[in-house]
């Protein structure tokens, strides 16, 4: 059977519009929007930071490159003008650049140029590839698992040859699907629509699953009228092998409604995982001036916020207490009951077994 590209209506797509999706977005999108919209400028920036951060970690492990969150928010905070003395690895550096460019680029319309500025920024560095521009090998551009001698080949893309004139189509119909377009698509349907259409095109030799994401991030963008803070890239590797697994099932029709249905469910996913994240970094801002705590209890408890949503895993024990806080046994048993008597942190277990977690973390989870 051939693959899509290869099908005489290509690259026409079929597909229904789930109304119930889209208003659900729109719902959760204002709900986004409002938790922001409370939050004070310096908070809000920690919430930036943070937020393209993780999307900058995360589209990298999807694609097997795991780089340093230290680094990447460094990078981050040098492009808001924030001082910084590291040195910032070229990858993280160039991942970075990307998520900041579309942050800060999502009212221009798609280009060649714009395209290419996002492939220098986060390929600019690999020496064995041109930066910069579509493919031009004469290697056919595949998708394969499995040993050298019997490989499966889960997908294979247009040529090189055919490369510039299908991203002349695919900008094209980026473009005209806008909001202000000559055909507009709803929000969920055009992402999901563009992310698959651009690749199974895939135009770069490296790349592309960055790039598509970023362009799922512009999209949204674009339809909220604002830069976007979502943690997609979080919710797909959390679930990666059913979104290669999608793409697969896709490749070889233009009746694209199954991937619509899993993409949307994903974007949705992130609107919510985004939502409890910024709720879970304005309590971090609120732990750092909270005025009944001492600067041991701070420290552990910035500590635990730096593991993220998850918190310690297994939970907080005392010694991990003493050990952080570099204090004493009988301080950090005080120290502990009193967090728990504030309600910032919650109890479980006994003797040995006892674990302190941080109790919001309960509140965003139910």
């Amino acid at each position: 059977m051939k693959w899509n590209w290869e099908q005489p209506e290509w690259p026409t797509f079929n597909f229904s519009i789930d109304n119930e999706k889209e208003i659900e977005f729109i719902k959760q999108a204002s709900l986004m929007t409002g938790a922001i919209s409370v939050i004070n400028r310096d908070s809000l920036k920690d919430i930036e930071i943070e937020l393209i951060s993780e999307e900058a970690l995360k589209t990298s492990e999807i694609e097997g490159e795991y780089l340093d969150r230290k680094s990447i928010q460094s990078s981050i905070k040098k492009n808001f003008g924030i001082q910084t003395n590291e040195k910032i690895p070229e990858k993280e550096r160039g991942v970075s650049n990307m998520m900041i460019f579309i942050y800060s680029n999502y009212k221009k319309k798609l280009s060649h140029s714009y395209l290419y500025e996002l492939h220098k920024r986060v390929c600019g560095h690999d020496k064995n590839i041109r930066p910069g521009r579509y493919r031009s090998g004469n290697e056919p551009m595949q998708i394969v698992s499995g040993n050298i001698g019997h490989p499966k080949v889960h997908f294979e893309a247009p040529p090189s040859s055919n490369v510039k004139a299908e991203m002349d189509m695919y900008i094209q119909w980026f473009n005209d699907t806008s909001p202000n377009g000559k055909a507009p698509l709803p929000c969920l349907i055009r992402a999901s629509i563009a992310h698959f259409y651009f690749e199974s095109i895939h135009p770069f030799e490296d790349g592309n699953g960055r790039i598509g994401r970023a362009l799922v991030k512009k999209i949204i963008s674009e339809h909220t009228e604002t830069p976007t803070l979502m943690s997609l890239s979080k919710v797909i590797f959390e679930n990666q092998r059913e979104y290669y697994l999608q793409f697969e099932k896709n490749n070889r029709t233009l009746n694209i409604n199954r991937w619509i249905n899993y993409f949307s469910d994903t974007i949705l996913m992130a609107q919510k995982h985004t939502i409890k994240l910024i709720q879970f970094i304005v309590k971090k801002s609120e732990i750092r001036s909270h005025p009944e705590l001492n600067k041991r209890q701070t420290m552990v408890l910035l500590r635990i916020f730096d593991e993220g949503l998850g918190g310690f895993k297994g939970g907080l024990s005392s010694e991990n207490y003493i050990k952080i806080s570099k204090t004493s046994r009988a301080t950090a048993t005080r120290d502990l009951q009193h967090l728990v008597e504030l309600h910032i942190l919650k109890k479980t277990g006994h003797l040995k077994s006892t674990r302190y977690t941080l109790q919001f973390l309960d509140d965003l989870n139910t």
